[in-house]
């Protein structure tokens, strides 16, 4: 009984995790990775100081992310070439006809790909997931005002 709870607990938390570590990061494996190291360190270490796990949990993806963007900007600055983020590859046509959906949701990844890695938490937190500047403030650390900067240079 208490598998199922752990991994019903586990599914949630990859379902809600995933997409803040993508829209960081702009790459699913990265992501995926992420996500699951975070949750391999909550669900093996002790909670009890921990008194709200989903922002906890999303706090910590997105520091994590957010150190792997990092990494990786360094990576592209020494890369010869043009980088552009990977996009989702999913299962169903995936060679099919680029359709306007694809070719817009592409393009946002693209733009995203010039904010920094703080600036791009911000407005991903706000346009996407609705979070006010307030909850933002208090899951990157930073003050409100700071916030509301940091999405409007975004």
């Amino acid at each position: 009984m208490e598998r199922e709870t752990l991994t019903t607990q586990l599914h949630h938390y990859q379902a809600m995790l995933l997409p803040f570590a993508y829209n960081v990061t702009g790459d699913f494996m990265a992501a995926e990775d992420i996500v699951q190291e975070v949750l391999n360190q909550h669900f093996l270490n002790s909670r009890d100081h921990i008194e709200n796990p989903d922002h906890y949990l999303i706090r910590s993806v997105i520091n994590r992310a957010i150190n792997q963007k990092n990494l990786l900007r360094n990576k592209m600055e020494q890369y010869p070439g043009r980088w552009l983020p990977a996009p989702v590859v999913t299962e169903e046509g995936i060679y099919a006809g680029a359709d306007r959906a694809r070719i817009l949701h592409y393009s946002l990844l693209v733009l995203l790909e010039r904010l920094n890695a703080k600036e791009r938490a911000v407005f991903i937190l706000k346009e996407t997931f609705d979070f006010t500047h307030e909850e933002i403030a208090e899951i990157l650390s930073i003050n409100t005002e700071h916030s509301r900067q940091l999405f409007k240079r975004g």
